[in-house]
């Protein structure tokens, strides 16, 4: 559910908070019983594809969100005046096929 860079899905979008948290509970309930699933919330997932999708200023802002007390909030508010995906675009502003690894 979360892209991370230099993956085959690397270049994918972040399905979105909502979108996530449907998809968890019908999968949960598809499976009645049948399996567990464990996952982090929809909204950590998406500070996890904020993270892998940055670059320095990104650990700034984790930094930053840290030390604000940590809370989904806080790295919301970090991460607002940060381009979304700055890796991404780096990557191919260079020239850089990500989805294959190939440059």
């Amino acid at each position: 559910l979360v892209p991370k860079l230099h993956t085959p899905l690397g270049d994918a979008e972040f399905a979105g908070i909502q979108t996530i948290d449907r998809r968890l509970k019908r999968l949960k309930r598809e499976l009645g019983g049948v399996s567990k699933v464990r996952s982090t919330s929809a909204k950590w997932a998406w500070v996890e594809y904020r993270m892998s999708q940055g670059d320095q200023k990104t650990g700034l802002a984790a930094l930053q969100a840290w030390r604000a007390g940590g809370s989904f909030a806080d790295w919301k508010r970090a991460f607002e005046p940060l381009e979304e995906r700055p890796a991404l675009y780096a990557a191919e502003r260079a020239g850089l096929w990500l989805a294959s690894g190939m440059k």
